[in-house]
């Protein structure tokens, strides 16, 4: 393809799923302490109220998705010199194709689609990897001006 940075999306595709890793232990962490101060448990407790709040679960996942393929979206615009948009696009291609087929194989795997409807966000979030990479990148966008901008100044 011509215009497509191979670097920044190598580098973008890297950091999808790290930031999906950080963001959702650094979350997590996050939501337990605030639920210990505020209702004065301790942490375990904290740790099995969220993992019995189904949809706590699925709003939580479907944000760390949201988040990271935004941040890859965004890595990639900056890192790459033109079509920064494209590049958004692109930036989480592998992680929207696992996520697809994880979706996909769980629709016609589980019985009654349960899976499905228990965790509607989540899956939705899944699926639009592609556009919160596209919202990263107009961060970038609207921010200023691009690296190859910066060059012919």
């Amino acid at each position: 393809m011509h215009g497509i940075s191979t670097r920044s999306l190598l580098i973008s595709h890297a950091a999808a799923p790290i930031l999906f890793l950080l963001l959702a232990a650094i979350g997590y962490f996050v939501v337990e302490v605030t639920l210990k101060v505020l209702l004065g448990i301790s942490l375990a407790e904290a740790h099995h109220v969220l993992q019995s709040n189904i949809p706590f679960k699925d709003a939580f996942a479907a944000s760390v998705v949201a988040l990271s393929a935004a941040g890859a979206g965004w890595i990639a615009a900056k890192t790459s010199n033109i079509r920064p948009l494209v590049h958004g696009a692109f930036s989480a291609a592998a992680f929207f194709l696992l996520f697809f087929y994880s979706t996909v194989h769980d629709i016609f795997q589980v019985p009654d689609n349960v899976a499905f409807r228990l965790q509607s966000l989540y899956k939705l979030s899944q699926l639009a990897v592609p556009l919160f990479g596209v919202i990263g990148a107009s961060i970038v966008a609207l921010t200023g001006p691009s690296r190859a901008s910066d060059r012919d100044a």
